[in-house]
C-alpha cells in the first residue's frame, strides 16, 4: 500500500477538482456568455478529473500484489458511490425533459443505465438525455483497469514511466492534428474509454514522482510561506500562459489540444503538494470550509449539471411569462439563480439519496463480509 497522505494537501488538491468542476459547469450552462464558449477549457478540466482519479486511487490502493479479491471490493465500492447518483441524475434529466416535451428513447436509456454509452461512436447516444453521464462510463472502465494499469507503470522506471506517457500523449496529438473535427474524431480522442487510460496513467505515474526522493528535496527547499506564494504564483501564470497559447493555437481542433494544456494543470496540482497545501496564497483559500463542503459533493455538482439546466429552463421559461426569461437576465443575477439551483439539488441529492444509498450498500459489501 502507498504511503499515508498529507491531509492539508489532500484537502487542496481535491479543492483544484472541484474548481474543474465547476469551470464544466459553467460552459454548460444555457446562458449566451458562457454556453459552449470555453470548449477547450472545459475538456482540459475534464481531463484534469481523469488525472486526479489516477493520482488518488494510486496513493489509496496500491494493489501490490494484486488480489482479484481485494479488486472486486474496489469495483464494488466505487460502483455504490457512483451509480445512485448515476442513476438518480438520469431519471432527473428524463423528468424534466419530458416535462419541456422533449422526446426519449427507452433504448437509449437502458443503454446508459448498462454504463456502456462510452463505447458506441454515436453522439446522440454518448451525450444522450444526461450528456455528461459519459464520464461515468469511462471511469468505470478506468477502474477496472486501474490495478493492472498500477502494477504495469510500478514495474518501470520512473524515467521510462515518464517516456510512455508523454510518447502516448504526443501521438495523441499527431493523431488529432491529422484528423478532421467532426463528430468520429471527437469521439475517438474524447469519449472512447481507453484513449482516457492516457490522463488517468499521467495520474498514477505522478503519484510515483511525489514517492521519489527527488520529489522529497524539492519538497524541502518549497519550505516557507514566501517560497510558497512564489512557487503557487509562478504555478499559476504557467497555467494561464499555457492557456492562451491554447486558445490561440489549438482551439480550431477543439478537444484535440486539451491535452498539451493538461501539463499547466498539472503544474498547479504540483505546486499545491510541493508546498504541502497550506502555506501559499493559492492554497489557503483551497483549504475553507466553504470549498470543503462543495468538495463534498462534487460528482453531484458534476452529474447533476444538465438536470439543473433542465430545471431552471422548466421553471423559468415554461411556467413564468416568457417577458421574465432568464436568458433575457443580467448575466450576474442569470448565473446566481443557476449557480443555486445546481448546488440546492447537488447537496439535497447528497444527503438524502446518495449518501443514505451508498452506505448502505457498503454496509452489504459481500467481499468485505467474505474476508
Amino acid at each position: 500500500m502507498p504511503p499515508a497522505h498529507n491531509s492539508v494537501y489532500y484537502k487542496a488538491v481535491s479543492s483544484l477538482r472541484t474548481i474543474a468542476v465547476l469551470i464544466v459547469v459553467l460552459n454548460h450552462f444555457w446562458l449566451p456568455a458562457f454556453y459552449g464558449k470555453n470548449d477547450y477549457l472545459s475538456a482540459v478540466m475534464v481531463g484534469f478529473c481523469f488525472f486526479y482519479s489516477g493520482f488518488m486511487i494510486a496513493m489509496h490502493h496500491g494493489f501490490d500484489p494484486y488480489s482479484p479479491h481485494e479488486h472486486k471490493s474496489f469495483l464494488y465500492s466505487r460502483l455504490t458511490k457512483l451509480y445512485p447518483l448515476h442513476v438518480f441524475s438520469l431519471a432527473a434529466c428524463v423528468i424534466t425533459l419530458l416535462l419541456l416535451g422533449q422526446g426519449i428513447s427507452p433504448w437509449l436509456v437502458i443503454g446508459h443505465l448498462s454504463l456502456l454509452q462510452s463505447f458506441v461512436p454515436m453522439q446522440a447516444i454518448y451525450f444522450g438525455h444526461n450528456p455528461i453521464s459519459w464520464f461515468v462510463s469511462s471511469i468505470m472502465f478506468l477502474y477496472v483497469m486501474a490495478p493492472f494499469l498500477i502494477n504495469l507503470l510500478r514495474r518501470m522506471a520512473l524515467r521510462w514511466q515518464i517516456i510512455l506517457v508523454v510518447a502516448a500523449a504526443a501521438l495523441q496529438f499527431a493523431i488529432s492534428a491529422l484528423t478532421h473535427a467532426d463528430q468520429l474524431g471527437t469521439y475517438f480522442l474524447y469519449i472512447f474509454p481507453p484513449m482516457r487510460m492516457l490522463d488517468f496513467a499521467w495520474g498514477i505515474v505522478f503519484f510515483n514522482i511525489t514517492q521519489s526522493s527527488g520529489w522529497k528535496q524539492v519538497v524541502n527547499a518549497c519550505t516557507g510561506a514566501v517560497k510558497s506564494h512564489i512557487l503557487e504564483t509562478f504555478a499559476l501564470a504557467l497555467f494561464f500562459l499555457f492557456y492562451l497559447i491554447g486558445d490561440r493555437y489549438l482551439n480550431m481542433l477543439c478537444y484535440r489540444g486539451f491535452s498539451i494544456m493538461a501539463l499547466a494543470i498539472v503544474s498547479i496540482f504540483a505546486a499545491l503538494i510541493a508546498t504541502n497545501g497550506c502555506e501559499g496564497w493559492l492554497s489557503k483559500p483551497l483549504n475553507t470550509a466553504p470549498m470543503q463542503w462543495l468538495n463534498s459533493m462534487a460528482m453531484e455538482l458534476f452529474l447533476l449539471q444538465h438536470a439543473s439546466v433542465y430545471t431552471v429552463e422548466l421553471i423559468f421559461n415554461t411556467i413564468l411569462p416568457t417577458d421574465i426569461a432568464y436568458h433575457t437576465w443580467p448575466l450576474p443575477l442569470a448565473m446566481t439563480v443557476q449557480m443555486a439551483m445546481l448546488v440546492l439539488f447537488a447537496w439535497l441529492t447528497k444527503k438524502y439519496i446518495t449518501t443514505p444509498v451508498t452506505r448502505y450498500l457498503l454496509a452489504r459489501n459481500p467481499f468485505v463480509k467474505s474476508r
